[in-house]
């Protein structure tokens, strides 16, 4: 989904709660990155549709409320769900940490330090 984009995903399974125009939905976070998420729903929402996400990672209580777009989207098939690839629009500096210490916490040994450069990013604040 956001590799061409130079920033490490991994699997995971994660509750999301989203909405869009109102419509309050949720799905399952099926990758991470410190860029962007796919979220697994049977609810197929049109490319560059707005939204915000309530994320909250196993073992941590605060929810991080994140503004995203979709960026792609595909249906079902024998051998994928449907779901939306999100890129995270509005995010703050710390959830981005949140979820580069996340990612990064869960990348094989040999990928650990190259989740996401979160240094550059506080330089252009």
């Amino acid at each position: 989904m956001f590799q061409k984009r130079g920033a490490s995903r991994i699997k995971t399974s994660v509750a999301v709660a989203f909405s869009s125009a109102g419509d309050l939905l949720c799905g399952n976070i099926m990758n991470i990155s410190c860029k962007g998420v796919f979220i697994e729903t049977d609810t197929v929402l049109p490319v560059d549709t707005e939204l915000a996400l309530r994320i909250s990672f196993p073992h941590d209580l605060e929810i991080m409320d994140i503004a995203g777009r979709v960026a792609w989207a595909k249906q079902a098939s024998d051998k994928s769900p449907a779901g939306v690839g999100i890129e995270f629009v509005g995010i703050s500096f710390e959830d981005r940490r949140k979820i580069n210490s996340f990612v990064e916490s869960n990348l094989p040994e040999k990928q650990k330090g190259h989740a996401c450069n979160i240094a550059d990013e506080a330089a252009l604040l």
